[in-house]
């Protein structure tokens, strides 16, 4: 059976309230926007962006395994109407299958069961869901999949820069990272939770190590860009300095 996680509805109808509230404040005309709304928005902005690279991940993923996918759904033999209800439950299952995959590629993993786990560095599964959908999952460890860290990485560096042009300062980043977060930590909860049976109690990202292991990376991405701009006005300094010793 399925457990529904009822603790959840109040943190979950919060963030779509606040969602909500962030879109509608970016629609009012001639209105000039909070240093938070901006760095709420690159947050959501850069996670949108992962997301759409987490799907263009998973479908060339089915077409590369698209013999898996044609096998799983032999062995099902749905029929007409059991075909149609096959295919509206793995439409609605998709998103969780895409933000799974932003944890696949992103480094902190997905699991298919309470003793699994996908990584691109360990690969454990004991027991595969008849959902031909899952015929996407890679056969085994796939290291060079860590890219997708890069990229999170490479947001914070960019986010940094935009939001400290802009603003001056740390403390729209930290916002921004605290924003990010916070997302991730949604999806995380909305995406993971029990299918079926109690062997797959845990399917889905880790509810905790998704958004820590995202938020981790973009403030790495962060501190690095901190780091560079420390690095280039310490050296700044040091040309100075020779130039003026050089002065008669």
């Amino acid at each position: 059976m399925v457990s529904v996680r009822v603790y959840l509805a109040i943190p979950i109808a919060l963030v779509v309230t606040f969602l909500f509230s962030l879109i509608a404040s970016r629609l009012m005309p001639t209105r000039t926007r909070q240093p938070w709304e901006v760095a709420t928005s690159w947050a959501a902005f850069a996670l949108a962006l992962l997301l759409a690279l987490a799907t263009l991940t998973f479908f060339v993923s089915l077409a590369i395994h698209y013999r898996a996918v044609i096998d799983l759904t032999t062995v099902i033999s749905p029929g007409i109407f059991g075909g149609v209800a096959l295919i509206v439950i793995q439409l609605l299952y998709l998103p969780n299958v895409v933000v799974a995959t932003l944890g696949y590629i992103s480094g902190s993993g997905a699991h298919i069961g309470s003793e699994s786990i996908i990584h691109p560095f360990i690969f454990e599964l004991e027991q595969l869901p008849a959902l031909p959908l899952l015929g996407a999952l890679p056969r085994g460890s796939f290291p060079w999949a860590i890219a997708g860290a890069l990229v999170v990485i490479a947001f914070g560096f960019f986010i940094h820069r935009r939001l400290l042009a802009r603003f001056g300062g740390d403390l729209t980043s930290a916002i921004a990272l605290a924003a990010f977060f916070t997302f991730s930590l949604f999806l995380a909860l909305t995406a993971s939770g029990q299918l079926i049976t109690d062997v797959l109690g845990e399917v889905g990202p880790s509810w905790w190590r998704f958004p820590l292991v995202l938020a981790g990376e973009l403030a790495l991405g962060m501190a690095l860009s901190k780091g560079a701009i420390l690095a280039r006005v310490k050296l700044d300094e040091r040309a100075k300095s020779r130039d003026e010793g050089l002065k008669p």
